[in-house]
C-alpha cells in the first residue's frame, strides 16, 4: 500500500475553504518510484478554484510506492478529502468511513 511521504500540513493553504463545506475526490495514478504520474479529480462539490488548488498541492506530493512481493509497483490510489467545519457526527455506527482510499495495482 503506498503511503504519502510529503507531510500533509504542505496542503494546508489549498485546503483552506473560508467557511466553506464540501468534498472531493481525486485519484493519484503512482509510479514504482512513488512519484505522481497523473492525477485527476473524480468527484466533487467544492469551487472549481479550490479544486484546482488541491489538485496542484497533491501533484507535488511523493509516496513510497505500493509494492508486491517486495518489489515496487505503479498504483493507483483514490482519496476522498472532505473539507471544511462541518462537524462530525459522533453517533456514526463504526461501519460508516468518513474518507476512503482504495488501491489498486495497474
Amino acid at each position: 500500500m503506498p503511503v504519502a511521504l510529503t507531510d500533509l500540513d504542505a496542503l494546508q493553504p489549498a485546503m483552506a475553504t473560508n467557511g466553506m463545506y464540501g468534498k472531493l475526490a481525486i485519484r493519484l495514478w503512482l509510479n514504482e518510484s512513488g512519484h505522481i504520474d497523473r492525477l485527476s479529480s473524480v468527484e466533487s462539490d467544492l469551487p472549481k478554484e479550490i479544486e484546482a488548488s488541491v489538485l496542484t498541492a497533491f501533484g507535488k506530493m511523493l509516496f513510497r510506492p505500493g509494492e508486491i512481493n517486495a518489489k515496487p509497483v505503479k498504483t493507483w490510489v483514490e482519496i476522498v478529502i472532505e473539507y471544511g467545519d462541518k462537524p462530525v457526527p459522533t453517533d456514526l455506527p463504526k461501519t460508516d468511513i468518513e474518507a476512503v482510499t482504495a488501491i489498486q495495482p495497474t
